[in-house]
């Protein structure tokens, strides 16, 4: 999002809202809070204060929803993403995965994304950059 090759991915502010995972980063099917954990993105910080504590999964419905937004702070860039999957990894680094629920077949409360014979899947995600 930089124009200088010498601003590092760490250094960009991300928010995300996020779910609850076990100690094995799978996502337990219920809702938790994250305040004041290190998987607590709800007010945008660098990505550095948080990349040692590995992978976190957001979710918040259905249909189109705003999933993260990322702050170059040096250019003023940002980049918002939506998307329609009810989860989101987000991966040492920066890099903004939507898909399903990874354990969503273990949790009957969870939306499934079995997708049946005859059945089309469509996933829908948008990139927003502003400045």
């Amino acid at each position: 999002m930089a124009v200088a090759q010498s601003y590092s991915t760490v250094s960009r502010s991300l928010h995300l809202k996020l779910h609850a995972v076990n100690d094995a980063l799978i996502p337990t099917g219920a809702m938790a809070s994250v305040s004041g954990t290190p998987y607590d993105f709800l007010q945008p910080m660098t990505v550095e204060s948080r990349i040692k504590e590995g992978m976190t999964t957001t979710a918040d419905g259905d249909g189109m929803k705003k999933a993260a937004m990322v702050k170059d702070g040096g250019s003023g860039r940002v980049l918002e993403l939506e998307r329609v999957a009810t989860s989101m990894g987000h991966i040492y680094g920066l890099c903004l995965e939507t898909q399903g629920f990874p354990d969503a077949v273990n949790h009957p409360k969870l939306p499934s994304h079995i997708v049946n014979a005859g059945k089309t899947y469509k996933h829908s995600m948008l990139y927003k950059f502003s400045f």
